[in-house]
């Protein structure tokens, strides 16, 4: 198998477990789900064929047969809404009434010509195939009622005049042309379509915004229509080109054995084509890849709960130990007054050990929202009891050890790991540190820690500025902090 082929549905897939996707579907679509003996769907084109016929034999019965031929009127430039206003005309002239009243007849037709559902089995295969999907939201150009009998409860129909939006539990399926179960919504002659193309137009605007927001998968639909094309165009100009998320039409070809991948273009940016030789079988590969990617992210979300429970385990037995102190509003203070009273703790061993153990957390990727708070709160454990540890007379070597974890943090994590609280003790910390270097320290000099510092300062400066800027800016606003600002200038002087 082709290997961007390959690479473009794993690549589908692993977007669409973490966003989930909106669906346009087709006609394609439709005839794929539909195709068993007299009960087949039709695309647009065989659709008016057969509104055709059955105006010819019901109507036009006396004149020259056939009196409508959609294949005549196609080879002479026509489009298809045109056709449909000419038959509206024709009709209003055979039976004497207005035009209006013409195409709401012409209209119930269609709306009977598309009564066509899936077989109970076919329901059932399809409605789980989609249950793997993730699906956010459904745009089609159909007038039938195959997504409705597939999800059932679960779909939310919306008409082209409606707004856009399903209660929460329920996915919408946005008739963008009208749907057969109110007719006067369907869209079909030439001048239907006129509104849809007006400025500022409701539709328009929703659609380009929602297909910005998630993986956008096509089924069974040739990008023809317009108001769909643009919209697609739009959504691509909101970000740029690496923030936007992959748009994929499954394009329907029939049973071939050698299946095709292709780059195409539009206006506003690029989508990727894949021939498939069953829309069923597509669907069936995508959704195990799916359900894959998404085992493999509850595995690893297992994964961080085990590695931040010791974590977990420390902080709660630290802060029972400090409430149960009067004396203490923060517990913060506590670990620095009574730092020996955490070798009792049973989880002690991760500030023995504390690099080490933050590696671990490190390997795992970014924390959850509450894996957050516990990662900052057991880091100012540690740095805590490295400064209360450093304060027994002539343990000035804790200080180098406080400092070096500091900036052991800073090169390993990123900006976006600290909440503020966190970030304003990792700066208090470093001011404290920082009071015992250069050559006249302030509370004494640690040799250690100087050396520290002049050999990890400047790294800190060239490798990690937006932490440096952060940790600088706090400094300089909160007054106290001199040293951390005196001792970053100095750096940034050299370098």
């Amino acid at each position: 198998m082709d290997e961007n082929y390959t690479n473009c549905i794993v690549s589908l897939a692993d977007e669409i477990s973490k966003w989930g996707v909106g669906l346009i579907v087709g006609a394609g679509f439709s005839k794929a789900v539909i195709n068993d003996g007299d009960n087949q769907a039709k695309n647009w084109k065989e659709l008016f064929e057969d509104l055709a016929r059955y105006l010819n034999i019901s109507d036009f019965k006396d004149k020259k047969q056939p009196f409508i031929d959609v294949d005549e009127d196609l080879s002479k430039g026509l489009t298809l809404p045109q056709i449909a206003t000419k038959v509206c005309q024709l009709l209003a002239k055979e039976r004497n009434i207005t035009y209006e009243n013409s195409k709401n007849e012409v209209k119930k037709i269609i709306r009977a010509l598309v009564n066509w559902v899936p077989e109970s089995n076919e329901t059932e295969e399809y409605k789980n195939l989609f249950e793997g999907l993730n699906i956010k939201w459904i745009v089609t150009t159909n007038y039938d009622e195959v997504l409705e009998a597939i999800l059932g409860e679960k779909g939310y129909t919306i008409d082209p005049d409606q707004p856009l939006t399903a209660p929460s539990d329920m996915i919408p399926i946005y008739h963008i042309h009208g749907d057969r179960k109110n007719y006067s919504s369907l869209i079909v002659t030439h001048e239907d379509y006129v509104p849809l193309f007006k400025p500022g137009n409701y539709r328009e605007s929703k659609l380009f915004t929602m297909m910005a927001e998630a993986p956008v998968l096509i089924l069974g639909y040739s990008l023809s229509d317009l108001n769909l094309l643009s919209a697609l165009e739009q959504s691509k100009q909101i970000f740029n080109d690496k923030d936007n998320f992959p748009v994929v039409l499954a394009n329907f070809v029939g049973q071939q054995d050698d299946l095709e991948y292709q780059k195409e273009r539009f206006d506003g940016g690029s989508y990727e084509r894949i021939d498939v030789n069953s829309i069923s079988t597509f669907l069936n590969k995508l959704g195990r890849l799916i359900s894959y990617n998404e085992d493999m992210h509850n595995l690893m979300l297992t994964d961080k709960k085990d590695a931040y429970e010791p974590f977990q385990s420390l902080v709660k037995d630290v802060e029972k130990l400090s409430s149960d102190s009067e004396s203490y509003e923060d517990y913060t203070d506590f670990i620095i007054e009574n730092y020996s009273d955490l070798s009792e703790c049973p989880e002690a061993y991760i500030i023995k050990d504390a690099k080490a153990n933050f590696d671990n957390l490190k390997e795992l990727g970014k924390p959850e929202a509450d894996q957050t708070i516990i990662f900052n709160k057991s880091l100012v454990i540690v740095m805590q009891y490295y400064r209360g540890k450093s304060s027994e007379n002539g343990n000035f070597k804790l200080y180098s050890s406080l400092l070096d974890f500091i900036l052991y943090i800073i090169d390993t994590f990123e900006m976006d790991w600290f909440t503020p609280r966190g970030m304003e003790l990792i700066t208090r910390n470093l001011n404290y540190c920082l009071e015992h270097t250069g050559e006249a320290g302030i509370l004494g000099v640690s040799w250690s820690a100087d050396s520290t510092w002049k050999k990890e300062g400047p790294k800190f400066y060239k490798n990690h500025r937006e932490l440096w800027d952060e940790i600088y800016l706090q400094a300089k606003i909160d007054n106290s902090m001199l040293q951390v600002v005196e001792h970053f200038d100095q750096v940034a002087n050299e370098n």
